[in-house]
C-alpha cells in the first residue's frame, strides 16, 4: 500500500496516498478505499534518491507511502548550493525557516511505525521536514529515520529529531547512497525487527511450497521478490485453505485475508504459474493470459491436463503449506 505527502509525479503539490490497488481517488487527491496500516513511509525527495529507498521500504513491508511535497517547487536555482542567497541555503541557515508543504496525512493516529525518509543537506535534513516533525505528533510511534547522501552521516539529523519528537521511539537510522540496493535495505528492516528473518533474502537458496487439490500434490518453486516472501511468511503462521473459482476458462482464483506486495509486470502466464493480483487475489493458472501480474511461483512437473484432472471446471478447494504432505 502506497501513500504521499505531496505528489509522486501525478498530482504535483498534493499530500496524496498512493496504493498498489491503483484505487480510485478523491478529489482530495486520496485514494477512496483508505485501509487502516500499522506502517507509513514518509519521505521528501528532490532528485528522486530518497524516493528510490522509501520505494524498496514500501515493496518490501507494505507500508503506506507519503511523499512531502513543498507549497513552492525547489527549482535547480533553488538547490544550488554554491550560490549563498539560493533558497535552500538561506533555509538551512535559518533555524526558524518552516516551508509549508501541501495536504495532510488521513489517518495518522493508525500508523504505529513510521519511517521518515529525506536527503541530507549540510550534513543534516531539509527545514521541510521540521515542518512536518511540527505538524505531526509521534508521541507512542515508533519513528524510523532513513536519508540518503554521498558521504555525510546521518547522527546529526537524528539528534535533531531526538529534540524535535522526544515522545517517539526512535529506531536505528540508516544512511543509504543513491545506489542504495534493494538487499541492503531488506537487511536494515532485519537488523531493525521490521521484517522477520524468515523473509530475509538467502542468496542461492531456493523456496518451495506445496498445493493440494482434487487428491493431487505439487511443489511449487517460489519467484525470489518481496510477494513470494511475503507468502512464505503467511504460510509460516500455518496452512492456507482457498476456495478457488474458475476465471476465464484459464486460471483458478481465490482471495487472501491481507494484501502482500506487488512487483507488477506484463506477464503471459503458463500452467502451473502462481500470480498475485492486485495484492490479494491468488491465482493458479492452467492455460495462458497476458496481463500486468506479480509472480509468486510456478509448479514444477505438471501440464495442464494434469492440472486441469485435478482441479475441474468449478470451484476447487486449493491447499497452501510449506510441509511436503507426502512426508
Amino acid at each position: 500500500m502506497r501513500c504521499v505527502v505531496g505528489s509522486s509525479g501525478g498530482l504535483p503539490g498534493r499530500m496524496q496516498r498512493r496504493n498498489n490497488a491503483a484505487a480510485e481517488r478523491g478529489a482530495n487527491g486520496y485514494a477512496a478505499d483508505h485501509t487502516v496500516c500499522q506502517g507509513a513511509v514518509v519521505y521528501f525527495s528532490c532528485t528522486g534518491h530518497t524516493e528510490a529507498v522509501a520505494n524498496n521500504i514500501q515493496s518490501l513491508t507494505g507500508a503506506d507511502v507519503f511523499r512531502i511535497v513543498p507549497q513552492t517547487p525547489y527549482t535547480e536555482e533553488d538547490l544550488d548550493y554554491h550560490n549563498d542567497d539560493s533558497r535552500a541555503n538561506r533555509e538551512q541557515d535559518d533555524e526558524r525557516a518552516r516551508p509549508a508543504f501541501e495536504g495532510s496525512i488521513e489517518g495518522w493516529q493508525d500508523y504505529e511505525v513510521v519511517y521518515v525518509g529525506y536527503p541530507l543537506w549540510w550534513g543534516t535534513m531539509p527545514r521541510i521536514l521540521n515542518t512536518f516533525f511540527d505538524a505531526y505528533d509521534f508521541e507512542g510511534k515508533t519513528l524510523i529515520p532513513f536519508c540518503t547522501s554521498g558521504s555525510s552521516g546521518i547522527e546529526p539529523s537524528l539528534q535533531a529529531i531526538r529534540a524535535l519528537e522526544p515522545g517517539a521511539v526512535l529506531g536505528q537510522g540508516r544512511r543509504f547512497s543513491a545506489d542504495a540496493s534493494e538487499e541492503e535495505i531488506r537487511q536494515w528492516l532485519v537488523e531493525m525487527g521490521q521484517m522477520p528473518a524468515a523473509q530475509a533474502a538467502e542468496p542461492g537458496k531456493q523456496r518451495h511450497i506445496h498445493l493440494q487439490a482434487g487428491g493431487q500434490t505439487w511443489t511449487a518453486a517460489l519467484a525470489n521478490n518481496a510477494s513470494a516472501e511475503a507468502l512464505y511468511a503467511l504460510l509460516q503462521e500455518g496452512d492456507l485453505i482457498l476456495s478457488m473459482e474458475d476465471y476465464g476458462g484459464f486460471e483458478k482464483v481465490g482471495t487472501l485475508d491481507r494484501k502482500l506486495p506487488t512487483s507488477d509486470e506484463q506477464i503471459t502466464t503458463e500452467p502451473g504459474d502462481l500470480i498475485l493480483y492486485q495484492g490479494q487475489q491468488l491465482a493458479l493458472y492452467y492455460d495462458t493470459n497476458t496481463w500486468d501480474f506479480t509472480r509468486l511461483g510456478k509448479i514444477e512437473n505438471t501440464s495442464k491436463q494434469a492440472l486441469l484432472e485435478a482441479l475441474g471446471r468449478g470451484s476447487v478447494t486449493v491447499t497452501f503449506s510449506l510441509a511436503d504432505p507426502a512426508l
